[in-house]
């Protein structure tokens, strides 16, 4: 809890660093790799982002695509125009946005007209700029508080909507919609379908409630106890059950209660902007 490129990303390669030679260089090394840094700060280059040890591959990718458009283009910093600009081309990101059916000439136009706004001033190593930094630490802190194994460039895009006013004015001139891109990315698909979509037969149904990394544990018990009547200590215990196997059947009602607490739960989770799944199955012995 919480599309093919036209043009291919390079592939990305990790910076090389200096080997340590003293033993205190020695020891630094090995508490760097134990305990990466939190977040970035000040003027960050390719390497200090990357060394967060957070990213999937092909988030890497795009960062260091960014870098490399804007040493391309003598820009002294790398700006969310220059992520952006990246991520656009990358298969997960190319999927969410055709999910969400933007205009995607509109945003090739706009991302390039923010690129020759930059400020041209050739340097070997640019560094990120602060609304840059704030996007990555966006992203970062967004998964880790997930949990989850890898920062994907999925993230970064929905990270630049969530911290980067500019961006998402942009992204809204296209068709942009948050609550869309936050269901594409936890389920594949433009929404949740609704509890009551599919319903099976049976006189008592269960609620089953999925997991994803994009709706916060401390919603989840929430809804857990206000909106599906279960003690705090329960709903924490189910929730933390969801997380760690995928799903866990809530609770086996009467039918037409079953159906009102599972759409009630919904709405909860709608209303707040999470993609939580809520779905009704037969109870258990009567699929035996």
């Amino acid at each position: 809890m919480t599309s093919d490129p036209s043009t291919p990303a390079k592939p990305w390669t990790e910076p090389q660093r200096p080997r340590p030679h003293t033993w205190w260089q020695r020891v630094a090394r090995v508490i760097d790799v134990a305990f990466p840094p939190r977040l970035v700060r000040g003027d960050a280059d390719e390497a200090h982002i990357l060394e967060l040890r957070d990213w999937s591959e092909a988030a890497q990718a795009c960062i260091h695509e960014a870098f490399r458009e804007a040493r391309a283009r003598g820009h002294p910093h790398v700006g969310v125009p220059h992520l952006l600009h990246s991520l656009r081309k990358e298969a997960q990101v190319a999927r969410c946005l055709a999910g969400m059916r933007l205009d995607l000439i509109v945003l090739g136009r706009a991302i390039e007209q923010a690129l020759l706004a930059a400020p041209s001033e050739w340097t070997a190593n640019p560094s990120a700029n602060e609304r840059l930094l704030a996007v990555i630490n966006g992203a970062v802190e967004r998964g880790r508080s997930a949990k989850v194994a890898a920062i994907s460039s999925g993230d970064l895009l929905l990270a630049i909507a969530e911290h980067d006013p500019q961006a998402q004015a942009l992204l809204q001139t296209t068709g942009y919609s948050h609550s869309i891109l936050l269901s594409l990315l936890a389920h594949g698909s433009e929404a949740p379908p609704a509890p009551d979509a599919k319903l099976p037969a049976g006189d008592t149904l269960e609620v089953v409630v999925h997991n994803d990394d994009y709706t916060p544990q401390d919603l989840v018990v929430a809804i857990f106890v206000d909106e599906l009547n279960l003690d705090p200590a329960r709903a924490h215990a189910l929730m933390l059950e969801v997380h760690t196997t995928g799903q866990a059947t809530v609770l086996s009602l009467p039918r037409e209660q079953a159906i009102e607490r599972a759409r009630r739960a919904s709405q909860r989770a709608r209303a707040a902007g999470a993609p939580l799944r809520i779905t009704l199955r037969a109870a258990a012995e009567a699929r035996s």
